[in-house]
């Protein structure tokens, strides 16, 4: 029995890029008709004879699934063509649903009785959570004019950070439990069992991360080849206002694939939340607090007829000494800030206020939004919250 080998490499790309190969991009169909439009050119595939001896095509195998794999991860596969006939087989390129390389196939025959190995390969660029690529063979067989060969599976990352982008320690108070003061996470692979993390550090002294191996229990238990719980805990000292903290996590992994040596790679993710410490902040009705950024929305309204946003301040750590503001600083002159207290309000070691901030009547229109947002500084008596920093967003007409 004779044997051939056919090599044909399957590279991912992108639809732009697929339309790049196949198909004249949008920017060279403008203006054009169907007709004018060009075609994708069509292989009719190797002459058919009209008289026996005919070759017959036989596929063991027509598709394969990789499972799960990684981005940037290259994965093969062989497929064996058998010619179970009485002529020559004769194989040429047809359609693929990717950019494919071949060689050594135009002219390739395959002798009666013989096989050939057609190998695909592909390398995703970017998470799917289902793929399948396809290559079409042109045949002499009259039975089988052409068939199509096919891989087909999952696209995941090759190391996940859960949660991912951002950690959100949310409003953190000085009478929070230890517990309410750390937010839990994880770094794992569901494709590799050599991942190691090598460092865990935090761009702020007071925003501490810690790891620990997942037990084998724990990974059994989530399908995971390896993986690390994370957590990271906020220290004494932070001043109030919003928290942000870049952790960098630097790991030693190995591709799987034979002969590959260890990589050191790098993950970020932020820690925001808002530290109110001895204060504690809620809004008044119809008032939008964002306590991450310590923002108040003051949403559109009318110029003509101001507005005048309440929160509401509870504060803690001052015994009988009443709460007081000792400087108000504003980037917008108009804006008015007011702290009253709230006489009828009585607790051990607690004051109840109403902070307010006003545009009065009249102003003139102003928008002021997001980055662009008012902002207001307060100095105050408290030691433990010297300053507070708020960003007051309005839009008026």
């Amino acid at each position: 029995m004779k044997t051939g080998v056919v090599a044909f490499g399957v590279l991912l790309v992108s639809v732009a890029l697929v339309g790049t190969v196949w198909f004249a991009t949008s920017s060279d169909l403008k203006g054009k008709t169907a007709e004018e439009a060009p075609q994708e050119p069509v292989n009719p595939g190797p002459p058919i004879s009209k008289t026996p001896p005919w070759p017959s095509v036989s596929l063991p195998e027509k598709e394969y699934k990789f499972g799960e794999m990684g981005v940037g991860e290259s994965l093969s596969h062989e497929f064996v063509i058998k010619n179970t006939g009485e002529a020559p087989l004769v194989l040429e390129q047809g359609r693929t649903s990717c950019k494919c390389t071949l060689s050594n196939l135009k002219d390739n025959q395959i002798a009666p009785g013989g096989e050939a190995k057609v190998t695909l390969t592909w390398e995703p660029k970017a998470v799917e959570p289902m793929f399948r690529q396809t290559a079409t063979i042109l045949t002499n067989d009259p039975q089988n004019k052409s068939f199509e060969l096919a891989v087909t599976g999952q696209v995941v990352e090759t190391v996940t950070i859960s949660p991912a982008g951002e950690w959100m320690l949310g409003e953190l108070r000085d009478d929070l439990p230890e517990e309410n003061r750390v937010v839990s996470g994880q770094l794992y692979s569901r494709l590799i069992d050599s991942l190691k993390i090598i460092s865990l550090e935090s761009n702020n002294p007071k925003i501490v991360p810690e790891f620990e191996p997942m037990s084998e229990d724990e990974l059994k238990d989530k399908a995971l080849k390896s993986g690390y719980k994370m957590k990271v805990k906020v220290e004494p000292g932070l001043p109030v206002g919003p928290i942000a903290a870049r952790v960098i996590i630097k790991t030693e992994e190995t591709a799987r694939k034979e002969g590959a040596k260890p990589e050191t790679k790098e993950y970020v993710f932020q820690v925001r939340g808002t530290r109110t410490g001895p204060l504690q902040i809620l809004p008044g009705p119809g008032v939008t607090w964002h306590p991450e950024v310590m923002a108040v929305d003051m949403k559109e309204f009318s110029a003509a007829e101001g507005k005048k946003a309440r929160l509401l301040l509870f504060v803690s750590g001052m015994g009988e000494e009443e709460f007081k503001l000792t400087k108000i600083d504003t980037d917008t002159p108009f804006l008015k800030v007011e702290l009253v207290r709230d006489a009828k309000f009585t607790a051990a070691n607690k004051q109840r206020y109403d902070l307010y901030f006003e545009v009065p009547p009249g102003t003139p229109p102003v928008t002021k939004l997001r980055k662009d947002s008012a902002r207001v500084t307060l100095q105050t008596n408290h030691p433990d919250a010297p300053e507070l920093k708020f960003r007051v967003e309005m839009l008026s007409e």
